[in-house]
């Protein structure tokens, strides 16, 4: 994509967040990731609050009943990479573009990431960082992620970028938290004309 950069907003895809690689045994597959331009809201526009499970089933409905396994980034690496998923579904934002950490703990994305980019002065993120800077409320400061930690399911904060894994109440009838969640959308990159 010329001239974008990460954070920019992009017609009908969201703030575009970079690339992400998924390897396969025989190729690399690589689309592109936008994080959407905002929490998600309900139909008046209250930010809502969810778990695990109540935001799996609102990403099922806005993907015209479209999921992803348990909607974790294995289950999207899995189906970016049998060609099954659909570009611009909504899901569950993997670890790494909410805080820039991996599933193993390891610092992937220093720079370009969700909590990196809420501290720039850039529009397409004001609705986030509105949020993020007026609730008192800690749990809509936050995002859950595709990242799995075991049956575990990890929690960003946004203002400092911490993380927790929380239960996940696919896994636990009780001691769920309820946060609220920023959804990416991934692309294919299209191959450059005459490739």
């Amino acid at each position: 994509m010329a001239n974008v950069k990460i954070g920019d907003l992009v017609k009908d895809k969201g703030i575009y967040a970079g690339t992400y690689t998924v390897h396969t045994y025989s190729e690399d597959k690589t689309v592109e990731a936008y994080f959407a331009t905002d929490f998600l809201r309900d139909a008046s526009g209250q930010q809502l609050l969810l778990t695990f499970e109540e935001a799996s089933r609102i990403l099922l409905a806005r993907n015209n009943g479209r999921k992803y396994g348990l909607g974790t980034e294995r289950a999207v690496r899995h189906a970016i990479k049998k060609g099954k998923y659909i570009d611009g579904d909504l899901v569950f934002a993997p670890r790494e573009f909410l805080n820039g950490y991996d599933g193993y703990g390891k610092l992937v994305r220093p720079d370009n990431n969700l909590c990196v980019l809420l501290k720039t002065n850039k529009s397409s993120l004001k609705r986030i960082r509105d949020t993020v800077n007026s609730s008192r409320n800690q749990d809509k400061k936050s995002s859950l992620s595709g990242t799995p930690d075991g049956n575990k399911i990890y929690r960003v904060k946004l203002t400092d970028g911490t993380h927790e894994a929380v239960r996940s109440d696919r896994f636990f009838e009780d001691d769920v938290r309820l946060t609220g969640v920023v959804p990416m959308r991934f692309f294919r990159i299209d191959p450059a004309p005459g490739s």
